[in-house]
């Protein structure tokens, strides 16, 4: 087991004497960082989805199916959002790829991807003040903020998808 150890330790010291190498590798890691908050930012739509879901069986067993329609759209624009953000191009490229995407359209890209996180934690927020029980319109009033916050991420997403195809 040291062995391996040994040989990876010897590895990585062979990799930094390597010009450019170390340059690589940082920018891979900004790719996989990329990949990463858009993996985190569509689980989090995702479980969204899911206490939508949740709501929309409670509410079946009520029978209170008039709800049900807008309800049923937030959940599906949540699923597209969700893959939309997981399937999103990469917001950094790589050492080798044809088109670079400069450090300061770099930076603004990040600041896309940050403030999508900050808004799906308002969308959060506003799925615990869903109430529990259905008094009257409250429900599908807090689900009609919810389907303006969709809307308003969903512009969000396409707006960072033009930047990054203004830059590629």
């Amino acid at each position: 087991m040291s062995t391996n150890k040994g040989l990876a330790d010897q590895m990585e010291k062979w990799l930094g004497v390597i010009p450019g190498i170390g340059t690589y590798r940082k920018r891979e890691n900004l790719r996989e960082t990329d990949h990463n908050l858009r993996e985190y930012i569509s689980a989090q739509l995702q479980e969204l989805k899911s206490a939508l879901e949740k709501a929309i069986l409670d509410l079946s067993w009520q029978k209170k199916l008039d709800r049900l329609p807008k309800i049923n759209a937030a959940v599906s624009q949540l699923q597209k959002l969700a893959d939309s953000v997981k399937f999103a191009n990469y917001g950094y490229t790589g050492i080798f790829d044809l088109q670079k995407i400069r450090q300061d359209e770099l930076k603004r890209i990040y600041e896309f991807d940050l403030n999508l996180v900050e808004d799906v934690k308002r969308m959060q927020t506003l799925m615990e003040e869903l109430p529990k029980d259905d008094t009257g319109d409250k429900l599908l009033e807090k689900v009609n903020d919810l389907l303006t916050s969709l809307g308003a991420l969903d512009k969000k997403i396409r707006q960072r998808n033009y930047l990054l195809s203004q830059y590629g």
